[in-house]
């Protein structure tokens, strides 16, 4: 059997966080999709060298293409949700992401956790879009258009929040300062209880991959960013495990280390 897993995310380079996985899975012979919400047309361009407000979409699309090439995923798939504004995207891209869902059919669904990571509102938007898509995408009432149109309803297994514990949080914040500013609002990272993590999967094997992918967002690239002020034992949790929260779907088998686990 072929397994899907299907990344549902806010903004070309949110995929670095669990890069690791992505390039694990793909290497398993794991089908890995991804779904960015939007291009990142409003980030910091910390390289005025490689792009303008004008040209910023491109290149950002761009990038994260150069990224899941890296990690051996497929190409990337775009939503049409504006940057900063996931959350006004409504209807329409929760329609879209359940179409997503019934034709891939994935096992696992992944994206981000009710939190945001530190409470970015288009992480914490594309988080509810995902999850109303995972429990939507197999009632037949629901887009009754697509299934009118051959789209069977399809209810992945497994819903997964990929997060940071705080545990690894307060390893950082010994070397940095874990806030992000954004429209003036100061965002603590403070991560998850180390309590709610349901699976740490170790990826140290696909590092260099990680690394690459992520080396491509150059326009992304903060010379300030807290990671480059940490001493690198500070960063091999981040380099070797990622973490995910079961919120929904079939349990997992005790002791599994594996987001399929159990799974026929």
């Amino acid at each position: 059997m072929t397994y899907t897993l299907l990344l549902i995310q806010a903004h070309p380079d949110d995929e670095n966080g669990i890069g690791g996985t992505l390039a694990r899975y793909a290497a398993a012979g794991v089908r890995v999709m991804l779904a960015c919400a939007t291009r990142g047309e409003v980030g910091t361009i910390f390289d005025p060298t490689l792009a303008t407000p004008q040209t910023i979409a491109g290149v950002r699309e761009q990038e994260l293409r150069c990224s899941c090439a890296a990690l051996g995923i497929e190409p990337p798939l775009f939503l049409k949700c504006a940057d900063g504004a996931v959350r006004e995207c409504g209807d329409v891209a929760l329609e879209e992401v359940v179409r997503l869902v019934r034709q891939w059919r994935p096992q696992v669904l992944l994206s981000f956790g009710p939190d945001g990571i530190y409470g970015h509102p288009d992480h914490v938007a594309v988080s509810k879009l995902a999850t109303r898509a995972w429990k939507m995408a197999g009632d037949p009432a629901a887009y009754s258009q697509q299934v009118a149109a051959g789209l069977a309803p399809y209810a992945p297994a497994r819903l997964f929040y990929f997060e940071l514990p705080a545990s690894i949080i307060a390893i950082w914040s010994r070397y940095a300062d874990l806030t992000v500013e954004l429209n003036g609002e100061v965002l603590p990272i403070r991560g998850v209880p180390d309590a709610e993590i349901t699976l740490k999967l170790d990826v140290a094997r696909f590092a260099d991959q990680k690394a690459t992918a992520s080396a491509c967002h150059r326009t992304q690239m903060n010379p300030n960013s807290p990671t480059n002020a940490m001493p690198a034992e500070a960063m091999e949790q981040w380099r070797r495990w990622e973490h995910f929260v079961l919120a929904g779907g079939r349990p997992l088998p005790a002791g599994a280390d594996d987001l399929f686990a159990g799974l026929t």
